[in-house]
């Protein structure tokens, strides 16, 4: 498993009841914001949006409902939750509008994220571009403001910049992101008494990690 699949701890199609296509829940774990804190997500049948930013006690954390909008494609469903994700991670999230331009920066990076963590390829970036769940009617629930999904675009971007897909990983801040990574795991491994929680600190450094090469491309 290479650095960037390890990005995502966890992509989960969780099926109950009649395992109705709504039930579906795509999303991942991993995502940062800005400053590098990690920004958790959490299940909310309630929300009346597919995804979007909210507290949790103080914190900021990303809220998804698996039931709205069932129609959805469950890559397209995955898109707008590493959509939001970009969100934090480019320092839009916090007290900014949704600005179409903004949309779209974060449509390309959270984009890329799931093109080099190889959750999705080209042929199903083209099927979210054009899933008809996208519509006039459904943006309200989605991460707005209304907008067409230029994927192909964002793709074509990642293209002309090959460092965006194809991390350089011997650049200094990498390096010293991984180094903290790492005094992380070394720290975590003296106090794990069970295989369970040994295996738990190595999971995180894996995370931790790769976030370094989501962050620092170059």
């Amino acid at each position: 498993m290479t650095k960037a699949m390890m990005l995502v701890l966890a992509v989960a199609f969780v099926l109950g009841g009649g395992a109705a296509r709504g039930e579906e829940v795509v999303t991942f774990d991993g995502c940062v914001d800005a400053a590098g804190r990690a920004v958790p997500s959490r299940l909310d049948t309630t929300l009346e949006r597919v995804v979007d930013t909210g507290h949790d006690g103080g914190a900021v954390v990303i809220r998804y409902n698996p039931e709205r909008l069932p129609e959805l494609r469950p890559a397209t469903r995955l898109f707008l939750f590493a959509h939001e994700c970009a969100r934090h991670e480019l320092g839009l999230a916090a007290g900014h509008a949704r600005t179409l331009a903004d949309a779209r920066r974060a449509d390309c990076a959270g984009l890329a994220t799931l093109l080099r963590s190889k959750l999705i390829d080209a042929r199903e970036a083209a099927a979210i571009e054009s899933d008809p769940a996208v519509n006039a009617a459904a943006w309200p629930l989605l991460p707005g403001p209304a907008r067409r999904l230029e994927l192909g675009t964002c793709i074509e971007e990642l293209a002309a910049q090959p460092s965006l897909a194809l991390p350089t990983a011997h650049t200094p801040d990498w390096n010293a992101c991984v180094r903290n990574c790492g005094e992380t795991l070394r720290a975590c491994r003296p106090t794990c008494r069970t295989a369970a929680a040994c295996a738990a600190c190595q999971e995180r450094y894996e995370q931790c990690s790769s976030m370094c090469d989501f962050r620092f491309p170059l």
